[in-house]
C-alpha cells in the first residue's frame, strides 16, 4: 500500500490569545502563531482568532494514529501547562490531522492510548481531507 501524506497540528486558540503567554507557559517555541486580527503570509485574511500551534511535518504515514504518536512525543509531556492555561485562559485546544490523499487512503481510526490523551489534553479533533488522486 502506498503511503499519503498527513501533517499533524496542535492548536492551541482564544480571541485573546497571546502567542508569548503560550510560549512561557509551555516552555517550547511554537511552530506558528499570530494573535487575532494580525495580518498573515500571503494572500490569507488577518487572522480571525489567536492561534499557538506545534505542528510535525509533512509525514508519508499509512494511519492517523502515527501522526498523533509523533505530534504527542512533543505535547504530552505539556499536558499539564496545557490544561492549566487552557482553563485559566478560557483557551480551546484541538488537535487537527491534515490528509493529503495521493494514493490509498490511511487507516482512519485511533487506539485508545491517543484517544486518552486528546480527552486528559481537553483537545478536540478534527480531520482536513484533501484528494488529490483524481489530479494525477
Amino acid at each position: 500500500m502506498e503511503k499519503t501524506r498527513i501533517r499533524t497540528s496542535f492548536v492551541i486558540s482564544g480571541d485573546d490569545l497571546k502567542p508569548s503567554v503560550c510560549t512561557h507557559a509551555m516552555g517550547v517555541s511554537p511552530t506558528l502563531c499570530f494573535m487575532k486580527g494580525q495580518q498573515r503570509e500571503g494572500k490569507r485574511p488577518p487572522a480571525p482568532i489567536g492561534e499557538w500551534i506545534i505542528r510535525t511535518d509533512w509525514m508519508e504515514i499509512s494511519s492517523l494514529d502515527e501522526g498523533i504518536d509523533s505530534l504527542m512525543d512533543i505535547v504530552w509531556p505539556l499536558r499539564d501547562a496545557v490544561t492549566q492555561l487552557a482553563s485559566r485562559d478560557r483557551l480551546r485546544v484541538s488537535v487537527v490531522s491534515v490528509v493529503e490523499l495521493l494514493h490509498d487512503r490511511p487507516e482512519y481510526c485511533l487506539n485508545k492510548r491517543n484517544i486518552t490523551r486528546l480527552a486528559q489534553l481537553g483537545a478536540d479533533y478534527s480531520i482536513d481531507l484533501y484528494d488529490f488522486r483524481g489530479d494525477q
